[in-house]
């Protein structure tokens, strides 16, 4: 199915199956369970797309070790921490949110949305990651020909193909590439560790460096 041009794909389908769960899901919890939640994810993201860079850079520099591992752990240790405070805030202020009234009237049409906005940014979140590792077309011919000449007509989905599916074949993921390209982690391929430079030798970078 095209829509001008652009195709609709199996995550086209799967990310509206998600909007009716988050729908779901947020009419049952209502605002006051959803809020902790959608604020969680909007950190997530938002701060993950601003931070993982300049962070996974840095690492990267001081370790030798490629940009691609640096990028993805930054980007996962900002969720972790992220999850965690907001966790032991939800435990240590539970019972306050579950009696209080801040919603009112809107509390399960506000959840409802909530719901769908939270899980839209998970599927944000998985969209970024699978962005991360670079495939090239060499890459991609060579699994195609490797699963032909192992098993036949038998294709299994790898990352890369699911990445190409994602991002060329699907209308959500290609507007978001073209379009939003900022919030997922910026494509790398892999490489080995490095020397690290000699840092009496290397132009020292300032901290508005990683951010470039």
């Amino acid at each position: 199915m095209n829509i001008g041009e652009y195709k609709l794909g199996w995550f086209d389908f799967l990310f509206v199956t998600l909007i009716i769960v988050g729908l779901v899901r947020g009419r049952k919890r209502g605002m006051t369970q959803e809020f902790p939640l959608l604020v969680q994810w909007l950190i997530i993201v938002g701060g993950g797309a601003f931070l993982y860079k300049p962070l996974g850079s840095l690492l990267s520099d001081l370790t030798g070790m490629g940009k691609l591992f640096w990028f993805v752990t930054a980007y996962l240790m900002w969720a972790a921490l992220v999850k965690g405070v907001v966790t032991w805030i939800v435990r240590s202020k539970g019972d306050k949110l579950a009696l209080s009234d801040t919603w009112g009237r809107g509390e399960y049409p506000l959840g409802m949305i909530s719901g769908m906005i939270r899980f839209v940014l998970v599927a944000v979140f998985s969209l970024a990651l699978l962005n991360a590792r670079l495939y090239s077309t060499e890459e991609l011919k060579a699994m195609a020909k490797f699963q032909q000449d192992n098993f036949g007509n038998v294709s299994m989905p790898t990352i890369g193909t699911v990445q190409r599916s994602v991002f060329r074949e699907s209308f959500i993921g290609k507007v978001v590439k073209e379009h939003a390209a900022i919030i997922l982690v910026e494509g790398n391929t892999p490489r080995g560790v490095r020397a690290i430079p000699n840092r009496k030798n290397k132009e020292k970078k300032n901290a508005m460096d990683y951010w470039s």
